[in-house]
């Protein structure tokens, strides 16, 4: 995935170029723009207040999250994975997400065990992100979080033969078992979006959720439409399939959606018969979300990540020579939605004129 900010923002070329030319002022850059990526931009400014919104809600899964994609941003220097890839943020988002589920998920008895703990999870993102994106291009399709997935999948039940350490009482809601949903207000409802916009962040706090509006919109209007529409549409058939209501008030069932939207209005040109696809793929996490929740509780994974949104989209991408009509756009032409478009066919054009040249 390499989704950079082609939407213009007051001072962010002359910060990008001034970061540039100091190692330390780059490699901070780095990390922020790793962190933005969860927003699928590389907005240094988008990075600061997805930062700031964690920290509102939770200080530690904050902490966690930007200690995990450092240490990740640095290992992949030493690795020598491409600074182009590592200055977008493409390999920091993965270990972001990981670090943040580690905040929010597990009670280390101490903050070294924490950073420790965050720190190899960066690693692990790094190291599964190369050997994936290896094996997915192939076909051309970025391994989006599937890193992320596979790392926590192995971690988080590894804790369980750590010693000191203590599933926190939010992960024990992963676990909830409930009858239908009562009746809900519109209040509620509202929230419940807003909260499934927040789980993105790993928190269920309906004022990140709004904060990361404001910092999709720093970078693209249309996502912020595409992921109100995804968040708004997974909620409604939550609760219409009558899950947990405690879990859907949460945004536990809303935020692969909200994921969904945004990659998925990147693969494809956007064109009614593609945005149809995505609001359907969208809602649809719901259900793949409650079935691997319980598939995956035997073995001590006590939240189903980001699989929902994963496996849709690079089911979608790897099956897109059957869908008629649509344009497939590689992820290393993702920017934002807006000029994706524009900028896709004039590669294209390029291209051609490349090879009737050469002829």
């Amino acid at each position: 995935m390499s989704a950079t900010a082609s939407c213009k923002f007051p001072l962010l070329d002359q910060w990008k170029e001034f970061s540039a030319k100091n190692k330390v002022l780059s490699l901070i850059d780095d990390v922020i723009s790793g962190y933005a990526q969860i927003a699928f931009t590389d907005n240094t400014f988008s990075g600061l207040l997805m930062i700031f919104a964690t920290y509102l809600a939770s200080p530690i899964a904050a902490l966690s999250g930007v200690w995990a994609t450092f240490v990740a941003t640095v290992a992949a220097h030493i690795f020598g994975v491409p600074k182009g890839a590592i200055k977008c943020g493409v390999y920091g988002f993965n270990p972001a997400l990981a670090g943040l589920a580690i905040g929010i998920l597990c009670v280390f008895p101490d903050m070294g065990r924490l950073l420790l703990f965050s720190g190899i999870a960066g690693i692990f993102c790094v190291v599964f992100q190369m050997a994936l994106v290896s094996l997915l291009s192939k076909w051309d399709v970025p391994p989006l979080a599937l890193p992320y997935c596979i790392t926590m999948t192995i971690l988080i039940p590894a804790t369980l033969s750590l010693s000191g350490l203590q599933v926190s009482g939010i992960a024990q809601g992963f676990f909830e078992v409930g009858q239908a949903s009562g009746p809900w207000t519109s209040g509620e409802f509202v929230t419940a979006a807003l909260n499934g916009l927040a789980q993105v962040l790993w928190v269920d706090n309906p004022l990140t959720g709004i904060l990361y509006l404001v910092a999709v919109l720093m970078a693209s209007r249309i996502d912020v439409l595409s992921i109100i529409i995804g968040t708004v549409a997974s909620t409604l058939l939550a609760i219409a399939l009558g899950l947990p209501k405690g879990m859907v008030f949460a945004g536990i069932f809303g935020y692969n959606a909200v994921l969904v939207m945004h990659v998925l209005t990147r693969g494809f040109l956007i064109n009614a018969r593609t945005y149809l696809f995505a609001v359907i793929m969208a809602s649809l996490t719901v259900v793949l979300g409650a079935g691997i929740r319980v598939i995956m509780a035997p073995i001590g994974a006590i939240s189903f990540f980001a699989i929902p949104y994963a496996v849709t989209c690079v089911l979608a991408f790897l099956g897109r020579d059957m869908l008629k009509n649509f344009t497939y756009v590689p992820s290393i032409n993702w920017g934002v939605p807006e000029t994706i478009a524009k900028e896709f066919k004039a590669e294209q054009d390029v291209s051609s004129t490349e090879v009737t040249t050469a002829s």
